[in-house]
């Protein structure tokens, strides 16, 4: 099954690519370390909320945004899928406050 290190990943490395930024330059935009966004966009390692603020700030997106799922991530089973979206709201609701 997959995790929400793997989408958070995902989603981080698109927008990345998208706006046409090397690791070290999306890094220095957003004000972390670009070994940081090397293991989150490998899903080796998740981050914590105020890293994922520093990133939504540095370029003007919302924390939904990294989380969104996209139709290669949701698996076949249902059973599967309803437990993801679970997480995932779980997830979302701690980065509102």
């Amino acid at each position: 099954m997959l995790d929400i290190k793997s989408i958070f990943g995902n989603n981080l490395k698109t927008l990345r690519l998208s706006l046409g930024l090397s690791q070290e330059e999306f890094a220095e935009k957003v004000g972390i370390d670009d070994k940081m966004i090397s293991r989150i966009e490998k899903a080796h390692s998740f981050t914590s909320a105020t890293t994922i603020a520093k990133i939504c700030n540095g370029v003007e997106i919302t924390p939904d945004q990294l989380l969104k799922i996209n139709a290669n991530f949701l698996p076949d089973d249902m059973s599967d899928k309803e437990a993801l979206i679970k997480k995932l709201l779980f997830t979302v609701k701690r980065f509102r406050y």
